[in-house]
C-alpha cells in the first residue's frame, strides 16, 4: 500500500512540475524578456549566477509570479491546484508529509 501511494505521488508530482514548467514557459514567451528560459530550466546556459536587469524583470513579471500562485487561476492545474505551493516550499518536512497523504487527497 505504501509503495503504491509513493508511486502515485511520484507520478503526480512529476505531472505537477511539468504543468508549472509549462506555465512558466508560456509566461516567458509572452514576456519578451531576453534569455528568460535560463531562469526556468537549469539545463540552459551556464553563465554567471549574478542577478542582472533581465533576472530582475523575470522575478517581477506578473505572469511568472502567477504561475506559482494556484489561486491566481492563471493556468489550468486541475487536480494539482493544491500542490502548486509545493514547488516553492523550502521545508522538506512539509513536502514529505504532503507526499504521504497525497493518495488520500486524490
Amino acid at each position: 500500500m505504501k509503495v503504491s501511494i509513493h508511486f502515485t505521488f511520484s507520478f503526480s508530482s512529476s505531472s505537477l512540475f511539468q504543468r508549472v514548467n509549462q506555465c512558466l514557459r508560456n509566461a516567458c514567451h509572452s514576456s519578451n524578456i531576453p534569455g528568460c528560459m535560463k531562469f526556468i530550466d537549469c539545463g540552459r546556459g551556464h553563465g554567471s549566477n549574478q542577478p542582472d536587469l533581465t533576472s530582475d524583470q523575470w522575478i517581477n513579471n506578473s505572469d511568472a509570479v502567477a504561475c506559482l500562485d494556484s489561486s491566481s487561476n492563471s493556468f489550468p492545474y486541475g487536480i494539482y491546484v493544491n500542490a502548486v505551493p509545493l514547488t516553492i516550499e523550502t521545508n522538506v518536512v512539509n513536502k514529505y508529509v504532503y507526499s504521504l497523504f497525497w493518495g488520500f487527497l486524490v
